[in-house]
């Protein structure tokens, strides 16, 4: 995931150079999309599961005010986890803006969520736990603006996503 969030940040600063070359009348400038899948064994349960996770995401840089540009990638992560005989499926989705004001230059990434933005889900039993509205996030994951219910977020966030999972695979 470290890597993934340095080739993001490493992407999003040539964002605005990929992003001049466009025209002032042009749709934003797609810089890259990527669909990643990986598979795995761990004991994070304190027993054996085997989880797959899929990540889509999307960056693309729009100009403003005909000389600056907000660059955006949009995530979606779901994970499929097994173990003990079941299965929960985990998803979240979010959006990062890099560079989103240029007059507040100090303010370099805003991350916010909209709509499901965790949802934990217990093959053949339903809904575990799910967070749902908008949540908006300055650097050191401070929430500045914090609309709906979010049980998994303000308990913890991912590593509250995972006790859920383990409580829901333990049975």
């Amino acid at each position: 995931m470290r890597k993934l969030v340095l080739l993001i940040a490493v992407t999003a600063s040539l964002g605005g150079i990929a992003a001049v070359a466009a025209a002032a009348d042009e749709p934003p400038v797609t810089l890259f999309t990527s669909d990643t899948q990986f598979s795995g064994t761990t004991d994070i349960c304190g027993f054996p599961v085997d989880y797959t996770v899929e990540i889509d995401w999307k960056a693309r840089s729009f100009e403003e005010q005909g000389h600056s540009y907000t660059n955006v990638v949009n995530y979606k992560v779901d994970w499929t986890v097994n173990g003990n005989g079941r299965t929960v499926y985990y998803h979240e989705a979010y959006s990062e803006t890099f560079f989103p004001n240029n007059e507040l230059p100090d303010l370099l990434v805003v991350r916010a969520q909209h709509g499901l933005t965790f949802g934990i889900r217990l093959d053949g039993s339903g809904m575990v736990t799910r967070d749902a509205g908008t949540l908006v996030f300055l650097p050191g994951d401070i929430i500045v603006v914090l609309d709906g219910h979010h049980p998994t977020q303000l308990a913890g966030g991912l590593n509250a996503a995972f006790a859920e999972i383990c409580g829901a695979l333990a049975g």
